[in-house]
């Protein structure tokens, strides 16, 4: 009687286990990087509020005493950002009060267009 025939255990190639867990780890790495930038983008807006042009639009009952306000509430306006804000606060502390609109653009920055946004807004008070 001839020998039984020997049982060969079938074994998957090398290649192809490691091109498994190769597509395995880069797919636990994407989505580890998308958790990851999901996270950044959350804690910057967590940290970052917006409040430029949060007013309601010719809002009435809400104007900014230009003579009175900090660069925080100044930045509140349309059209103007931190740096502008600051230079407003600069100008008034160097020159005095605002009287007008007039004064208001001999600020470095502020022109006719965006005096035209921040007239509804802002207020010309006696100042401080």
């Amino acid at each position: 009687m001839p020998p039984p025939p020997e049982v060969i255990p079938q074994v998957t190639p090398p290649a192809e286990a490691n091109r498994s867990t190769d597509q395995l780890s880069l797919r636990l790495w994407v989505a580890a990087f998308v958790i990851f930038l999901l996270a950044l983008t959350a804690g910057w807006w967590w940290t970052h509020p917006v409040r430029r042009g949060t007013l309601e639009p010719h809002s009435a009952a809400l104007r900014i005493d230009i003579n009175t306000a900090d660069a925080g509430d100044l930045e509140l306006l349309p059209g103007l950002g931190p740096q502008l804000a600051q230079r407003i606060v600069e100008y008034r502390s160097r020159h005095g009060a605002f009287t007008g609109s007039d004064d208001l653009q001999q600020v470095s920055g502020i022109g006719p267009r965006i005096m035209a946004d921040l007239e509804p807004w802002i207020v010309f008070g006696p100042g401080q």
